[in-house]
């Protein structure tokens, strides 16, 4: 725990230290007797009016709405079947569906069974945007946190057991079909909501990953390829995230990946310096024979093919 963290405890603490000896006096004695039944009625007319605001907000007439504006402003088609209260202080979103625009209009970005929406009682006094979230989509969960502030904001998202199949664009867009459950985290706090200054961490974790016989980008046939697990680890530090190690593991094919990706923006322009090497099983390999001989990928002593990556995220490049 950092110093700061522990300066703002003990804050709190004193704060409570002086409240309970304001209130210890005027709730003792004959004081109660007069404090307490005003206490009473506040708390009961809280509440009621808590619970009348809950039963008479619009929700149908704010969800319209926020349909509308995505439609408005060209950002895509959202679907929403309904909107409820979530406890404390939110919105739980049913049914919720996102679909691109213009030639992807088509294309089911998101699909929700729910996300609650909540924001900080806190954070209404400062001014400041503090939403935590939780979200069951794709046969998983999914919960996470956004906080902005003038000079900068926080992502954080952890998602347990996502299903890959399930994610349309994957087929829609790319062609594949494939199975597999995700594990992730991202945490990522940036300053002047510029992805060169930020840091944090990701971690992800693919199991029984399974492409069937796909047709990548209608350019060639891939073979059913199996993948046990995929996992891998990248921490951020001033706009330089650094790959630990990618492993593939298990299945068709085995493999590392690390390196670093220099971050600027848009993130189009970030700097890639990676390296990525593979194998594939022997059965598997004959299989890809007629799409890895044209690319002369060059190989090391251990039969590893050995790509490096340069150039930028928009226009990668083997260097």
């Amino acid at each position: 725990m950092n110093i700061k963290k522990v300066i703002k405890i003990n804050k709190v603490i004193n704060i409570f230290k002086v409240a309970y000896s304001f209130f210890k006096d005027k709730f003792t004695g004959e004081n109660s007797k007069k404090v307490l039944p005003k206490i009473a009625y506040a708390g009961c007319f809280l509440i009621s009016f808590v619970f009348f605001v809950i039963l008479t907000f619009p929700y149908d007439s704010l969800k319209t709405r926020i349909m509308y504006e995505f439609s408005a402003r060209q950002m895509g088609i959202l679907s929403i079947s309904g909107l409820s209260y979530a406890f404390p202080f939110g919105l739980k979103f049913l049914g919720m569906e996102y679909y691109g625009t213009d030639s992807m209009k088509d294309v089911e970005f998101l699909k929700a069974n729910y996300i609650k929406v909540r924001q900080s009682l806190f954070s209404l006094f400062t001014g400041k945007i503090d939403l935590s979230f939780s979200s069951a989509l794709y046969s998983g969960k999914s919960n996470g946190r956004i906080q902005l502030k003038k000079d900068g904001g926080r992502l954080y998202i952890n998602t347990k057991n996502i299903e890959f199949g399930e994610y349309s664009p994957l087929s829609q867009l790319f062609g594949l079909k494939v199975t597999g459950r995700l594990n992730a985290m991202c945490d990522i706090e940036d300053q002047g909501f510029n992805i060169s200054k930020s840091n944090g961490e990701i971690d992800i974790n693919i199991e029984n990953f399974i492409m069937e016989e796909s047709s990548f980008l209608s350019l060639f046939r891939l073979p059913k390829l199996t993948i046990q697990s995929i996992s891998g680890k990248a921490k951020i530090t001033n706009g330089l995230l650094k790959v630990d190690t990618i492993t593939l593991t298990g299945g068709d094919i085995n493999g590392t990946a690390n390196g670093e990706i220099n971050l600027r923006h848009p993130f189009n322009n970030s700097i890639l310096d990676l390296q990525v090497r593979f194998m594939f099983s022997s059965v598997y390999q004959e299989k890809l024979k007629s799409i890895l001989d044209p690319l002369n990928i060059k190989q090391d002593p251990g039969g590893f093919y050995v790509m490096n990556i340069g150039g930028t995220a928009g226009l990668p490049r083997l260097k």
